[in-house]
């Protein structure tokens, strides 16, 4: 795949997005992202529609999150500190096909987002190491430190079959409380070998400014993504998770 461009379609309104569902579809298969600007403001119903022909709603207790600062310091999202690279809900056994995230209001300086591509990470680790992520499981911890999921870090994608990376750089820290349950575990020093790849290999990383009424949607299995740190406390996205069966309906 080539370095994302984050090249942006400016749309007047949802209503002319959703005449454009499959357009998006054959997008997301394509490039396995999609990105345009929605001049008219979108309401958390109409945004909640139109999602629902890309796929289904991962969480319908919390079908929208608002990620915006609150001083909560357990969960960096919602603060205005960055964001390493992760990829979402990986202590799922099941974790969300894309995400959507909708900018109500940007930051005035940093908060840039980024996403990775996973598959330039794996091609540039050595056979020993791919075979090793195949197949050692990992007990994964979920913010709350249930261990909620045990797989490998390198599995198969579900609609494509190609190698994909699914981790969280999140918590390899001990002070941190979110991550892989690996201590006092020898395979410690591959992780921190595989965190060491993950963050020199600048040119997997495609980031973004963004601009109020930019509409986000990315593959959570092809790309891991993260943020810079940001100086006010404004910025405000709106973020949902989908689950997909069949890419095209």
């Amino acid at each position: 795949m080539r370095k994302v461009s984050y090249s942006i379609r400016t749309i007047n309104s949802l209503g002319k997005l959703l005449e454009k569902v499959t357009y998006v579809q054959k997008t997301l298969e394509q490039n396995k992202y999609f990105l345009s600007n929605i001049e008219r403001p979108i309401a958390n119903d109409e945004l909640i529609f139109f999602l629902k022909e890309i796929g289904t709603i991962y969480n319908l207790n919390f079908p929208i999150i608002d990620v915006r600062c609150n001083d909560n310091k357990f969960l960096r999202g919602f603060t205005n500190s960055s964001v390493s690279p992760h990829t979402e809900c990986c202590h799922e056994s099941d974790i969300p096909t894309w995400i959507c995230l909708y900018c109500i209001e940007s930051s005035d300086h940093g908060g840039e987002f980024y996403l990775i591509d996973t598959s330039k990470v794996i091609k540039s680790m050595d056979s020993g190491q791919i075979e090793y992520f195949k197949h050692k499981k990992y007990e994964i911890l979920s913010p709350r430190s249930k261990t909620l999921n045990r797989d490998t870090i390198i599995r198969k994608h579900p609609l494509f079959s190609n190698d994909i990376l699914v981790y969280t750089t999140i918590g390899f820290k001990s002070e941190h409380r979110h991550g892989y349950s690996v201590k006092d575990d020898p395979s410690r020093e591959k992780l921190q070998q595989l965190n060491e790849i993950i963050m020199s290999q600048k040119k997997a990383y495609s980031f973004h400014k963004w601009r109020k009424g930019d509409l986000l949607i990315f593959d959570n299995h092809y790309f891991m993504h993260g943020r810079k740190s940001f100086k006010d406390i404004k910025r405000h996205l709106k973020h949902i998770r989908l689950s997909v069966e069949n890419l095209i309906k």
